[in-house]
């Protein structure tokens, strides 16, 4: 049964993996005034950007949460 879930989960990443680049792509981006290949590559290296250590003790910091709740919320 396990290859069950494994072929499951194998299409939702792939899935996902390919609707990304589409996604970020035909978004407005002529409001934001960057290229698709920038929103991209940002969204592509941020979770690696993100688990470097000194990133994560910046984004995991008590005042630095607070502000991206606030943010969040604002938006």
């Amino acid at each position: 049964m396990w290859f069950v879930f494994d072929y499951y989960s194998g299409y939702l990443f792939w899935t996902l993996f390919q609707a990304l680049a589409p996604m970020i792509w035909f978004y407005p981006l002529n409001e934001l005034e960057i290229s698709g290949f920038e929103a991209f590559a940002a969204c592509l290296f941020s979770p690696t950007l993100a688990g470097l250590p000194f990133t994560r003790h910046i984004l995991t910091g008590r005042w630095t949460v607070a502000f991206l709740r606030l943010v969040i919320i604002l938006m």
